[in-house]
């Protein structure tokens, strides 16, 4: 599997690398009782980036509730064409544009996406990945009074309308987003806030949380 020409091209000529093994938490069914699902991919060593710079990309994943490595090695693919002409961005947003008026947005190439306008948060909750982290971002923001837009669709345009964006992950955790394409956004009160109670909480929500029991 690593060595295969999905992860060549996305690694392109990188000398150092990481390979991610992974046991998910969750258990996919596939009609004949459930499986744990277990992940294998490699990326170019980066450091978590500070804030993100994203640019808007017509791409999807096809399996959004489970992380596939050919689906990420295409998004590490897509994102090195773009930065062969903008540098500086650092992560693709996955968009899918149904009409002029109207574009969906689905996450980043390696996170998901949220929108802060007038003190609600907004996450898209169809044909993305259910991330823990996303998870845990919501019950925090729920927990602080913040409302919460979880289930539903989320266009560019409301995300380009938002006072504050920023990215999930299990590693990364909170990241300010600071620009798409053209649009630029600040790191607001909210972002601030989710982030300094994320990082309180993090670890004792990952102790405590069942993983899969494999059968004896």
């Amino acid at each position: 599997m690593v060595g295969s020409p999905e992860f060549a091209t996305a690694l392109g000529s990188a000398k150092e690398c990481e390979l991610h093994l992974r046991l998910e938490p969750e258990v996919y069914d596939s009609g004949n009782g459930p499986e744990p699902i277990f992940t294998a991919f490699c990326t170019r060593i980066r450091s978590i980036p500070d804030a993100l710079r994203l640019a808007t990309v017509q791409w999807r994943r096809r399996t959004p509730e489970l992380k596939r490595p050919g689906e990420y090695a295409e998004a590490f693919r897509l994102l090195a064409q773009v930065q062969r002409t903008d540098p500086e961005v650092s992560d693709i947003l996955c968009v899918c544009e149904v009409s002029r008026q109207s574009t969906i947005v689905f996450e980043t190439g390696c996170r998901n996406i949220f929108a802060v306008r007038n003190k609600t948060l907004y996450t898209p909750g169809t044909d993305v990945l259910p991330g823990i982290t996303r998870e845990l971002v919501c019950e925090i923001a729920r927990a602080l009074k913040i409302p919460v837009e979880d289930s539903g669709v989320l266009t560019l345009q409301q995300v380009l309308k938002a006072d504050e964006v920023f990215a999930t992950g299990a590693i990364s955790g909170i990241v300010p987003v600071v620009g798409i394409d053209d649009a630029s956004f600040a790191v607001g009160p909210i972002t601030q806030k989710l982030a300094e109670k994320l990082s309180e909480e993090r670890a004792t929500y990952y102790k405590h949380r069942e993983f899969y029991k494999f059968p004896k």
